[in-house]
């Protein structure tokens, strides 16, 4: 995932219809790029793993600046 509208897109794929969006994020839905399902797949292998391929794809697309400046920091593992 290079994107955030990639990683809404697997979101989306991940939840697969289950549960409710706010309108913000029904809004943010429709940006959403295509995706592949073996790539989903492997998503799904690496959560039940215990890997954060999520908040990592997050970290990547947004700094770290400008997650700080949007309220969001996040704790590294090795803490």
């Amino acid at each position: 995932m290079q994107t955030e509208q990639e990683l809404v897109a697997t979101c989306l794929a991940l939840i697969d219809g289950q549960g409710r969006l706010s309108a913000i994020e029904r809004r943010l839905a429709r940006t959403a790029s295509a995706l592949n399902p073996r790539g989903i797949a492997a998503i799904c292998k690496a959560i039940s793993r215990g890997a954060d391929p999520l908040g990592e794809a997050f970290s990547s697309i947004r700094s770290a600046s400008v997650r700080r400046s949007a309220g969001a920091v996040y704790t590294p593992e090795s803490v």
